[in-house]
C-alpha cells in the first residue's frame, strides 16, 4: 500500500523514506510514501480461515471498533534506501484466549484498522515533509471496507474521498498506457504534418 501525495515541485526528505516520480500530468510530481501490506494480508487471512476476503469485510462489521483488543501491525517500512522485502509483523491480541476467545470478525476487524493506521503513518511521513492534504481520497479493494474506512477517517479526523472504481490500480494503468500511447501518436501526427508541407 503506498500514500501518495501531489506536488508541484520536488521536495526532499533527509530521512529517505520516500520515492518521487513524474505524474501522468506535466509539472506535477508524485511522492510516495509506503504503508505496508494492504490488500495481500487480508487475502492471507481470508485464506488462513476459509472464507473470501468480501464475507470477512462483512464479519469486520460486526466487530465493535478498536476489535476487542486484537491488533495487526506490519513493522514501520525501511526506508527507500534500504527497502527490505521481508519485515516483521503480526497480530495481538488480549489474553488469556480462552476467556476472551475474540471471533472472525474482530480478527478482521484487528487486521483493517491495522491497514488504517498503516496508512495513517504514511500520511504522517508526506505531511512532516510537505504539510497537511488539502484532502485524502482512498482508493483498491480494501477501501471497500468499512472498518478500514473508519479507522483512517479516525486517525486523520477528517472526511475521506472514496474511489468508486474498485479496481483502481487497472484503470490508473490503462490510463496511463493511453496517456503514452496519445502522446505517441501525437508526435506521429506533427511528423507526418511537417513532411506534408
Amino acid at each position: 500500500m503506498i500514500a501518495q501525495q501531489l506536488l508541484g515541485d520536488y521536495a526532499l526528505d533527509p530521512k529517505g523514506r520516500t520515492w518521487t516520480s513524474p505524474h501522468l500530468v506535466v509539472d506535477v510530481l508524485s511522492q510516495e510514501s509506503h504503508c505496508g501490506e494492504a490488500g495481500s494480508a487480508l487475502v492471507w487471512l481470508s485464506g488462513l480461515l476459509k472464507e473470501t476476503p468480501s464475507s470477512l469485510v462483512t464479519e469486520s462489521e460486526l466487530s465493535e471498533p478498536g476489535a476487542g483488543g486484537v491488533r495487526f501491525y506490519d513493522s514501520y517500512p525501511s526506508t527507500a534506501r534500504d527497502f527490505a522485502l521481508v519485515r516483521s509483523g503480526g497480530f495481538e491480541f488480549p489474553v488469556p484466549v480462552l476467556a476472551l476467545g475474540r471471533s472472525r470478525g474482530d480478527l478482521a476487524r484487528g487486521l483493517l484498522e491495522g491497514i488504517a493506521f498503516g496508512a495513517r503513518a504514511g500520511l504522517d511521513v508526506l505531511e512532516e515533509i510537505n504539510g497537511a492534504p488539502s484532502e485524502i481520497a482512498v482508493a483498491g479493494g480494501v477501501a471497500r471496507a468499512r472498518a478500514f474506512r473508519e479507522a483512517l477517517a479516525g486517525s486523520s479526523q477528517g472526511p475521506l474521498r472514496v474511489a468508486t472504481e474498485t479496481a483502481s490500480s487497472a484503470l490508473g494503468a490503462a490510463i496511463a498506457s493511453w496517456r503514452a500511447r496519445a502522446d505517441e501518436l501525437d508526435q506521429k501526427a506533427m511528423k507526418m504534418g511537417g513532411l506534408l508541407r
